[in-house]
């Protein structure tokens, strides 16, 4: 085997270790329920909400007009969460003769939208078009922070591996030989990554 041929071979066992590492370190710790996290904050606070509506129908035996009614009987204090959703946007209340509706717009604050941007009701806290686009996923800052961590531990698995595929171990009665440090390498930096992609997830606190 040439120089050529051994430095291609080179090149191509540290890169498919480098992306292997990359890809699993990234799909296992990729934070599919973390991004759904400030819709289901929203969804806990407008039900908070709606129990304080219930409970002010109970006592006035008619609905609230606003959120007002409730403040008057210190259902809910001013510029707590009672009425801000998981974005910080206030919960919208609008009375339609003997009904209600509790609404947040979404991360965005504004009308319309879809995925983290989609409205929600209190009545419907998960509309299909609620469900995060793929834009959104990718670009999260948690998901950002996740695939820039599992892509530098895949860049330094590609170097070590490198290193390992030595000129000298890529005939073909020893390349065999590679495959388990290569393995090793590959399973011990797979953990490392995803340790490491996982700190980059906050953790669940309350959704008050």
């Amino acid at each position: 085997m040439d120089i050529r041929q051994r430095f291609k071979r080179r090149l191509l066992i540290a890169a498919a270790a480098g992306l292997t590492v990359t890809l699993i370190a990234t799909l296992a710790a990729w934070p599919f329920s973390y991004l759904r996290h400030g819709q289901r904050v929203t969804e806990r606070r407008m039900y908070d909400l709606q129990t304080s509506v219930e409970l002010y129908q109970e006592l006035a035996e008619t609905i609230p007009r606003d959120l007002d009614d409730l403040r008057t009987h210190n259902l809910i204090r001013d510029g707590q969460q009672d009425v801000l959703d998981a974005w910080g946007h206030p919960l919208q209340y609008t009375v339609d003769g003997d009904t209600y509706t509790i609404t947040s717009f979404g991360r965005d604050g504004a009308p319309g939208g879809v995925g983290l941007d989609a409205d929600l009701t209190h009545d419907t806290p998960y509309p299909p078009l609620a469900t995060p686009t793929f834009t959104q996923k990718l670009l999260h800052p948690v998901t950002q922070s996740v695939i820039a961590t599992c892509a530098i531990t895949g860049m330094l698995t590609s170097i070590l591996c490198w290193l390992l595929a030595r000129p000298d171990w890529l005939t073909r009665p020893k390349i065999l030989s590679l495959a388990i440090p290569i393995g090793a390498v590959v399973f011990g930096a797979t953990i490392v990554g995803l340790i490491l992609a996982l700190i980059h997830v906050p953790p669940f606190h309350s959704t008050h």
